[in-house]
């Protein structure tokens, strides 16, 4: 797992892991979205025929591989599916032997502190990072090529078109720069809190006896209470970053499609467009507004991916014990053992042995006397 400390970073090692599963879903992306974006060109070549009442064998052509076309695009997104599922196993095998390792090898005076019961719940993102994760790795992409190629593609219609082009990269450029951090934030707030609640359930879970016998007392549900309210509160504040990019993209789809409806229409009566081309010109845009919809609305599974791998890391980021040993040759005559200001305690208040030296020579024996076996120190048992 990752040392970064940058949900960023985290997500971004994680994926160089499955770097080649991942090359073959942009590979599939990018042919599905130039499969999809040749569809309007299609549709246009068709209107042309036929409003040019020409109904030759090359229209039925065309209306076939329009057809094939759908068909391509469909299987492009089936063999994506496959490969996700295989990405989605392999973080589940991955973290779940991380957590294995890692475990055993904590350093329990560094963790004194945490509870590791309810440490491990963490691990339950897992599932949450697999879905999410899948979300952005189907849609992201392909929302991408679509609008890169269906910018190229409308330029080439009109040079207009380029003007919605740079405003369309603009507003997406600001509402990731004013809202990620923020969002970001929030989905890590919420996620805290979320656990808090678990932690207290279990908490209640462990002491059931005690809160049988205490029937007039109800503290556990106010503490309950309290922490419900608070992950409430994250969550609203969560709602409030995604509503607001929402709102944006509501207010700017309705803008540029009455725009691009206008200036179609101009272009058109101008006969600086022909039917077919705003007919196609029209369907690219909608395709173009459906991409960049996907990317605002999927900016939620993306800071859900972040939090997941930040929360994950709190297992494997804990500080581990520093093993070392020393492989001894074999030797039929006994061997020396010296110790030297030799120190040991559980915790740092109180040593249970302090600065002991000692050599102890081959084949000497040395005794070291005691109370008894029950009320000897532990280290005795080394």
């Amino acid at each position: 797992m990752s040392a970064s400390k940058s949900p960023v970073s985290r997500i971004l090692n994680l994926l160089k892991l499955e770097r080649n599963e991942i090359t073959a879903v942009y590979f599939y992306a990018i042919l599905n979205g130039l499969i999809q974006l040749s569809l309007p060109v299609g549709v246009q070549a068709i209107i042309g025929y036929v409003l040019g009442a020409s109904m030759r064998a090359s229209l039925v052509v065309l209306i076939m591989l329009v057809v094939l076309g759908v068909l391509t695009a469909g299987i492009m997104q089936i063999n994506q599916m496959k490969i996700i599922e295989k990405i989605q196993q392999k973080l589940f095998v991955r973290y779940s032997l991380a957590f294995a390792r890692h475990l055993p090898d904590l350093d329990l005076k560094k963790n004194d502190h945490v509870y590791l019961p309810e440490l491990v719940n963490r691990f339950f993102d897992v599932q949450v990072l697999q879905k999410s994760l899948s979300k952005i790795l189907l849609e992201i992409p392909t929302a991408v090529i679509q609008i890169f190629f269906g910018l190229v593609l409308l330029s080439f219609y009109h040079p207009a078109f380029i003007l919605f082009g740079i405003i369309l990269v603009s507003i997406l450029i600001l509402i990731l720069q004013f809202t990620g951090g923020r969002g970001l934030q929030t989905s890590l707030e919420k996620s805290k809190y979320k656990y808090k609640v678990a932690a207290w359930l279990e908490e209640m879970a462990r002491v059931i006896k005690s809160i049988k016998l205490a029937r007039n007392n109800d503290l556990h549900l106010r503490k309950a209470d309290q922490e419900v309210s608070n992950y409430l509160d994250a969550r609203n504040n969560h709602f409030r970053v995604l509503l607001f990019q929402f709102n944006v993209l509501v207010v700017f789809k309705t803008i540029i499609t009455a725009a691009m409806l206008i200036v179609g229409t101009l272009l058109m009566v101008n006969q600086q467009l022909t039917v077919g081309q705003f007919i196609a010109a029209e369907i690219v845009i909608l395709l173009v507004l459906n991409s960049v919809e996907k990317l605002i609305i999927n900016l939620s599974s993306v800071y859900d991916t972040l939090t997941a791998v930040e929360k994950l890391a709190e297992i494997t980021d804990k500080p581990l014990e520093k093993n070392g040993s020393i492989t001894l040759p074999h030797l039929e005559q006994g061997i020396k053992l010296e110790l030297r200001d030799l120190s040991f305690g559980y915790t740092d208040d109180k040593p249970v042995l302090q600065e002991i030296s000692l050599q102890i020579n081959p084949n000497e024996k040395y005794v070291l006397p005691g109370k008894t076996a029950p009320e000897n120190p532990p280290c005795f048992g080394y």
